[in-house]
C-alpha cells in the first residue's frame, strides 16, 4: 500500500518515491514510514533528512506537519522534444 526510499548521503539522506494508494490513504501508513526513514536515516549516520515537493502541494502539507520546513526553492524548466 506504501512505498518508500531512503539514501543516506553522509550526514544528510534523500527521501525520495514515498506512494500510498489513494485507496489506502487516511489510515497513518505515510507517518509510520516516515517514521522509519527518520530511523533509517539516523542509523546510517545522517542528522539531516530532505526531500523535494512542489510548492503549496498537499504533499508539501504533509510534510509540514510532520515536521519539515521549507530551506531552499529549485527553479526548473521542462524540456519539450
Amino acid at each position: 500500500a506504501s512505498r518508500d526510499s531512503i539514501v543516506p548521503k553522509g550526514q544528510l539522506a534523500d527521501r525520495y518515491n514515498l506512494a500510498t494508494k489513494p485507496e489506502c490513504r487516511g489510515h497513518g501508513l505515510a507517518a509510520w514510514t516516515m517514521g522509519e526513514a527518520f530511523r533509517h536515516a539516523r542509523d546510517g549516520g545522517a542528522d539531516t533528512l530532505f526531500l523535494i515537493t512542489e510548492t503549496d502541494s498537499e504533499l508539501e502539507k504533509t510534510y509540514t506537519r510532520m515536521g519539515f520546513t521549507t530551506f531552499a526553492r529549485y527553479s526548473g524548466v521542462e524540456l519539450k522534444p
